[in-house]
């Protein structure tokens, strides 16, 4: 069990695998479109603008769920999800 601040939780259960699988699916979904789309730069932006619709969906997920690491929180997710986007848009 994890103790880092006083309260024991375990950050690796089983409620944790299902974030990651989200992750995993979200990455899997932006690879087939720039497979099926290409590298253009219309496709480029397309992620650019999901990237920064998944940012403002977390900042307002935020004030009900925070964005919190150890939790794997929604907002969390969609927040790591949206960096994954952006980081494939600048890489593309």
């Amino acid at each position: 069990m994890y103790h880092g601040e006083g309260l024991a939780f375990d950050p690796e259960g089983l409620l944790s695998t299902l974030p990651a699988i989200v992750n995993t699916i979200a990455g899997y979904l932006a690879w087939s479109f720039l497979r099926d789309k290409g590298s253009s730069s219309g496709t480029v932006t397309k992620l650019v603008i999901a990237a920064a619709a998944a940012i403002a969906i977390a900042l307002c997920w935020n004030r009900f769920f925070p964005i919190n690491k150890k939790l794997w929180t929604n907002s969390f997710v969609v927040l790591t999800v949206e960096l994954d986007l952006l980081l494939v848009g600048i890489l593309v």
